[in-house]
């Protein structure tokens, strides 16, 4: 597989009052009901037409995650040591580049531990 990744991309600054965050009950719902066998992940199919411009969306993806704190967050116990949104210690985003006919590489499997990622 010939997938190319983006270089790292810096973590923007956070809004450190933001967190802990409790979850909603349906976020509960879905944390607590994911199951290795059966993960509460869910496949969108998307069709674009046009030419994609890396440089655009690797300069977007920031600004994305400075507008949206919990893309940059993990689940752990938090307030009276209730599940809450935490800022991740050390946010990891990545885009892997690949060619549309080439298929998905998912190391740990569609599941996404969100606790941990």
């Amino acid at each position: 597989m010939s997938t190319a990744v983006s270089p790292q991309i810096a973590a923007p600054a956070r809004v450190p009052r933001l967190f802990p965050l409790y979850l909603t009950p349906f976020e509960e719902y879905m944390l607590w009901d994911d199951r290795t066998d059966y993960p509460m992940t869910f496949v969108v199919k998307m069709e674009f037409d046009g030419k994609l411009n890396r440089d655009a969306i690797t300069d977007a993806l920031p600004k994305a995650l400075s507008r949206h704190p919990l893309l940059q967050a993990n689940v752990k116990p938090a307030k009276g040591n209730r599940v809450c949104w935490v800022a991740a210690e050390q946010p990891n985003v990545e885009i892997s580049w690949g060619a549309i006919d080439e298929p998905l590489e998912l190391p740990r499997g569609e599941a996404i531990d969100l606790r941990q990622e």
